[in-house]
This record gives C-alpha cells, structure tokens and sequence, in this order.
C-alpha cells in the first residue's frame, strides 16, 4: 500500500454502476484518492448519471477506460499504470440482473470476477476488494454473520459464493470480502426492497396495500410463476403508458419483478463486524424523504414519468385488481402447512 503520508492509486472495476459511481464521488469529495481509474463496459455517458455523478467523473483526478473483463486478453490493459501498482482495486463489476441463467452468471460473475482477481494477484496490488451478495442465508430471528453456513437463496448469489471459495486459492492476494444487503440511494437502478418499503411507497404513491394471510399466501406458492407473470403483466401496460406520455423513450427503470425476489426469505445481516472499524451509518433507516429524492433524482434526468409524481396520474388509477386464483387447484385439494402471515 501506498506511505501512510501518500493518497492511494485507486482502480474501481465496475466503476459506472450504482456502487462504483457513488464510490468514486465518495473518493473525490473527501479527496482520498491520487489517481482513480474507472473500468467498465459501459461509459459515462451512458450509464444515466445524475449531473453530481457527472461533475466527479469530469474530475481529473478520474480517468475512465472501456474494457470487457469477461476477457482475460483485457487485463493488462485494465491494470497497467504509471508510476507502480494500484494501491487499492475493488471489483463492483458482475452481471446483476435477477433471473439470468447459470451461463449468463458463470460468464458474468465468476468467469470476470477470477480474471480481475487472478490479475491483481499477479500484479501484486497493494489490496483486493471483491463486492459479493448478502443472499447467501436467510433468517427473520437471528442476524447472520460472516461464519454461518452460506445457503444461497438466487441464483446470483450462488455463483458469488463460487466466486468467494475460488479467492481462496490464488496465491498471493490480499483481499477482503464484503456481502451488502440492500443497496438503495440516488442513482439506483434496480428497485429497492419489499416489506420495509410498502409503506413509504403508499404515501409517494397513494396505493393501498394490505398483507395476505397464510393461506392466501400458500395458494399463491402453488401457482408462483403464473402469478409474478400476471403481476408482470399488469404493472407494464400502464408503466409503458405513463412513459409515453412524458416522452420517456429509453430508462433502465421498469416494474417488472424477478421470481425468486417474491420468496418468504428475509435478508438480516450481522454487520457488528464493519462496526467495529469504527463505520457508522449516515443513513440508519429509510424515510420517505429518502425515498421522494430517489424519485425527484429520476424524474430529473427523465428516467421516471414526472406524472407519476404530480398526481395528475396514480399508479392506482391505472393498476387493475389482480387475480391470483386463476389456474389454482381447490383449496381443499391442497396441503398447506401452517405458516407465519406474509
């Protein structure tokens, strides 16, 4: 690593997602950085970033290089710098969509995450992080810490244990791992969580919501594809709608929910460890306010329907009731055992 007296050389692979682009800004407002070298496939300018995220990346301290690191043939390129070895290298860089078959993940995860790995490895770089998934067990009653048996509950997750058990063997690295929960905030571009969010998205939105009990729930395990399709189904039409009308004609944003984020498996992690780093949370707790900046952030770089903010059009006035019986057995034809309401 770099004196103690000397700022870091700092690689963030992955660097123009949510993660990477909050990091960055991090390193350049609180000037703890030398150098910072941004690798990703997708540029700047076209990763849908905020005018605040724009202003960092111009910065000069901040150099962006295209690279593919699914491909082993772009890793000297991605690491070779003047002046010696990157003193830090954090890899955000994975494939994120939920869903995504075990090719997809097997190149986009683990194949891309043991390249840039094994390259800082045989660089020698002062140190590693590899950003890894918190979906590796679940539990409602007890947090879970770093030593518990990893049970994987996505698919996704399942190739970043792989990826975690393979760090082990490369010689020579020096790295941490770090399994976030939910990650949320300006910029974010893949949703946010269920339960603790129902509310607050109530009061944005206007959309009543109730909690099924447990047998309506077990009715809808039966038939759980068929329902998250309709569900789909009837979010999209109104969703592409409200689009059109404030001329939205390309945003990352959409409704659409993957399968495997409908099961009953709560994410509780332990994160006594970081604390004790001395870390504490800016953010211990998700508000409303929090939540209208996410949106007023969106609708300011046209990635949401400002419509659906102004009240001059509600989800709830577009959202038909949905039907979860279609397709389902009697229910007196069903085992189902006795359950917690969800």
């Amino acid at each position: 690593m770099a004196a103690c007296t000397e700022k870091p050389k700092v690689l963030v692979l992955g660097g123009t997602g949510f993660i990477g682009r909050n990091f960055v800004q991090f390193l350049i407002k609180n000037d703890l950085a030398s150098k910072i070298r941004v690798c990703d496939k997708v540029p700047p300018q076209m990763a849908w970033m905020n005018a605040s995220h724009k202003e960092c990346f111009a910065n000069p301290l901040v150099e962006f290089k295209h690279a593919n690191l699914i491909s082993a043939s772009s890793m000297a390129g991605v690491f070779t710098t003047a002046g010696g070895e990157f003193d830090l290298v954090i890899n955000l860089a994975a494939e994120t969509k939920y869903g995504q078959s075990d090719k997809v993940y097997s190149e986009g995860i683990v194949k891309l995450s043991l390249n840039c790995a094994r390259e800082a490895a045989k660089r020698d770089v002062g140190f590693y992080i590899e950003m890894s998934s918190g979906q590796m067990s679940t539990s409602d009653k007890k947090a879970m810490r770093e030593d518990m048996k990893a049970e994987p509950w996505t698919n996704l997750a399942n190739h970043k244990l792989e990826v975690e058990k393979e760090l082990q063997n490369i010689p020579g690295l020096k790295y941490s791992i770090i399994r976030p929960a939910i990650v949320y905030g300006l910029g974010d571009r893949h949703g946010l969580a269920q339960g603790m969010i129902s509310d607050l998205v109530a009061q944005v939105f206007g959309i009543p919501y109730e909690f099924l009990g447990s047998v309506k729930s077990n009715l809808v395990r039966v038939n759980m594809s068929g329902v998250v399709e309709d569900i789909n189904d009837k979010h999209m039409a109104p969703w592409a709608e409200a689009c059109t009308k404030d001329g939205i004609t390309n945003t990352p944003l959409n409704p659409f929910i993957d399968q495997e984020l409908l099961y009953n498996k709560p994410v509780y992690l332990d994160g006594s460890k970081l604390e004790e780093t001395g870390f504490t949370y800016d953010t211990p707790s998700l508000q409303v306010t929090h939540l209208q900046q996410i949106l007023d952030d969106y609708s300011k770089i046209h990635l949401f329907p400002q419509c659906l903010l102004s009240g001059k059009t509600t989800l709830s006035d577009q959202l038909p009731d949905l039907d979860i019986s279609d397709d389902l057995p009697p229910l007196e034809d069903l085992n189902i055992a006795n359950g917690n309401d969800s």
